[in-house]
This record gives structure tokens, sequence and C-alpha cells, in this order.
């Protein structure tokens, strides 16, 4: 039978692909005169109506994905049929596998190219259902010139991202005197994460009666957000917070929760070059009021690891924020990946750092310090991370002239009342990410909001 229903076939496709000059016309459906030209007329009243059409041949194949021979693609003995005698066969299929996606197909037209059969009416797409059983935290995937435009925003590409000095904004805040600050764009891409799901698939021809399998575990990358990596290139000089309110200003602190601040070596006259040293209580500006950031509570847990990414604000002007414990570490990074773009190191490269490395990490540092502390950085006007050393100020001391230090604004985690730091010395080359507690005067960076 399927042997006839196939012969069927060619003779139809061989009368309508023919290229011989034919003079005869034919009409089906009625008695009707053919339309001038036409050598097969489908009508059934003299206005060229019809309600019926061709029907293609309807043919049961058995297995299109796992066997190349024609004949056994539906269901006959091998060797039965010659696949070059039967090019350009179209028929209808009736027959479907549902079991799994490299042995799918589903009803619908399909052509015989000479090897195997080809699909000529899309099949409805596999159906998924997500399960979540764990999240391994967030990683990210950098953006360059060399990424394919697919993966760049809707509209965008790394014409509107170029790394490197931007430009100068002036932070005006009531009570305080404006400053102006230089600012670069260090790094682009997107903040994933890797999360772990049940997967379960079903490759159902009808999308109305799904049928799931038992499902796999799998491991997925996330994009999670675009992240324009624009930060300060200078320490934040603010003694008032964003919406004019005060900070104290005190050489000691302690942990009464209150916000203080003070300057490098405890004079003012360091604050136009080095910026305004802060406890970490001023710089999240913790509080219950509007645009404040509740006390964290700093639960001690087993292990280092920094909290998930919480956009803090903090001191930082309005549309700026304090970058946390991973964002500096994606600032890392992408100066390993462009070191030349922002120093004068060539481009450092290899391995990148995780966002769990603690202690000094790299070599990248160097390319993060001014030139005049045995660094290799661009100026803060033309880019560079530009690290000045500042010390720090606890218990009423200035320490550490030929150190800079900087506040994260992720709660450390192992210690009560720590947080996230970096920390850059004159010697190692690298840079240190480290805890210290929330009662020293760290500068502060600024990251610019997204």
């Amino acid at each position: 039978m399927k042997q006839k229903i196939l012969t069927q076939a060619i003779i139809i496709l061989a009368f309508l692909t023919t290229t011989i000059n034919l003079h005869s016309q034919v009409t089906i459906g009625s008695n009707q005169v053919p339309n001038k030209g036409a050598l097969l007329d489908l009508k059934m009243d003299s206005q060229g109506m019809s309600t019926k059409g061709l029907g293609l041949p309807r043919v049961e194949l058995k297995d299109i994905r796992t066997k190349t021979d024609l004949a056994e693609t539906m269901g006959l003995a091998s060797g039965t049929l010659n696949a070059a005698d039967h090019v350009g066969l179209v028929v209808y299929n009736i027959g479907k596998e549902e079991t799994s996606e490299a042995t799918r197909f589903c009803p619908g037209v399909h052509l015989w190219d000479g090897s195997e059969w080809q699909a000529l009416t899309k099949y409805p797409d596999i159906q998924e259902q997500l399960t979540f059983v764990s999240s391994d935290g967030r990683s990210f995937e950098y953006l360059d010139a060399s990424s394919p435009a697919s993966d760049w925003p809707a509209g965008k590409s790394a014409a509107d991202y170029p790394l490197g000095y931007i430009g100068t904004f002036t932070d005006s805040r009531s009570g305080d005197t404006p400053q102006v600050y230089h600012y670069a764009r260090f790094y682009v891409g997107y903040k994933t994460k890797k999360e772990t799901y049940n997967v379960q698939k079903s490759y159902s021809c009808n999308p109305a009666s799904p049928i799931w399998n038992a499902g796999t575990t799998e491991t997925r990358q996330i994009r999670v957000s675009f992240d324009d990596g624009v930060w300060m290139t200078e320490n934040l000089r603010a003694i008032k917070f964003s919406d004019g309110g005060n900070i104290t200003q005190k050489s000691t602190s302690d942990h009464t929760l209150s916000p203080y601040y003070h300057y490098p070596a405890l004079q003012s006259s360091n604050r136009a070059t080095l910026g305004v040293l802060y406890n970490w209580y001023a710089a999240i500006n913790m509080g219950s009021g509007p645009g404040q950031t509740p006390d964290p509570g700093f639960v001690i847990e087993q292990g280092g690891s920094a909290e998930e990414d919480v956009h803090i604000q903090g001191i930082c002007p309005t549309g700026w924020c304090l970058p946390s414990d991973q964002e500096w570490t994606d600032l890392e990074n992408g100066i390993i990946l462009k070191t030349a773009t922002f120093s004068s190191t060539p481009d450092i490269g290899g391995a990148l750092l995780s966002y769990d490395d603690s202690s000094f990490r790299g070599t990248h540092g160097t390319a993060m310090k001014t030139i005049t502390h045995s660094g290799s950085s661009k100026t803060a006007m033309q880019g560079g991370f530009d690290a000045i050393p500042t010390g720090y100020v606890v218990n009423g001391s200035a320490l550490g002239g030929g150190l800079s230090y900087f506040w994260s604004s992720s709660a450390h985690g192992l210690y009560s009342r720590w947080c996230w730091h970096r920390y850059l010395a004159q010697v190692p080359t690298g840079m240190e990410r480290n805890g210290s507690t929330t009662i020293c005067m760290f500068p502060v960076r600024c990251k610019k909001d997204d």
C-alpha cells in the first residue's frame, strides 16, 4: 500500500514539475474550460472558485532521525527504494516521534532531499519547565568590541560604551561646597548567576498536551542585569549626606552606629587632594529614615563570603552608589582584562579573581596606584583609578600614610561589626580583599547607577 501511495505521489509531482512543452490543459473539479495558460486548473464553477484543492499523499513516516535509508524511514525493508530516484518527493507525514529531542519529528509537510527528510512545516517548540534547586552566587560576563552584536542590549553596541575617561560631574549638596569629580568606564557587561534547576522537557507535537520527561539537573548561567561599570577616579570629598543631612566630624569612632568623618592625617587641608575618611555607618548612611540604609544586623556566619549585591547609595551623590564587595571584584577584573587602558602596564589578562579570594590577589594593584607611589595608573583626569595613599583613622590616631583603604557596602559576615574593604599597599603588586571593623575611617569611591 505504501509503495502504491509513493508511486501516485511521484506521478503527480512529475506532472506538476515537468519542463516539457505541454499543449493540453486540464481542469480538475468541474467541466469548466481551464483558464488560458493554465496547465492544471482547480475550480468548481465558471468564476474559478473551489472549496477543494490538490492534496499531498499522506504517508506515515516511521523514523527520520536515526534512519538514513529511504525505505527504512517509511517502515519498509532496507534497500527497496532508490533514494536518488525520489529526490524532491513531497508528502504530508502523519507519523510522529516524541520521546527525545534527538529522535523527535512531527506531522506536517516533508521533502526528501536525497539523503534525509526535511520538514517544510515548522514543528512546535519544545516545552520546558524549571524547578529551582540552588544558586552558586553571582558571576560576571564582560563585553568588549570583540563580543557578538547579539550579546549587547537592544540598540546598543561597543561604540556606545567606550572604556576609559568620560568627563566630570559636579556634586552639589545642601550645606556643602560643590565638588567636581572625574569619572571613567572601567568595564561593561552582565551580572550573571549560576543557578541549578531540575529541567523537565516535553517533546510533544501538541503543545496543548505536554508529556513531561523525568527531568535532569542542569546548572545554567543566567543574565541578571546589564552593568555599566562607571566609577569615580577620585576619593569622595563630601562632609554632608546627599540630602544635606549632617555627619559628625570626629577623630574617634565606636560601635554606637553613629556616622562620623575626618580628614586624612587629621588635617582638613588634605580634603582637596585626598578626600574625606568615613566610618562605615557614614559610608552607608545607616538609619531608618528616607533614603537611609537599615542596620544589616551583622549575623556571624561560618566562612567569609560576601553577601549578594545590594544597591546602597550611602554617602554617594544621587545617581551613584557605594560599590558592593562583588562590584569591587568586577572592577579589579575589568582592570586585569584591560590594564593598558587605565595604566602604563600592559594588559595582564589570564585567570580572573573569584568573589571569594581574600588577602592580596593578583598583580593589578600596581596599575591602580598613582605613579608617585610605586604605581603605573593614569591620572584621574586620564581615566586611571589613581589611588593616592590616605592612611586611615581609628581611635583618634591617623595611621598608615602610605596605605590606601576603600569601603564596600557589604558586611563581612564572619566577625560582628566587620565589613569588606579593599586595600593597596606601597610595596605589594596586588590588591587585598579583607574585612575591617566598622569603627575605622576609610575613603569612599562611588559607582554610577546603571
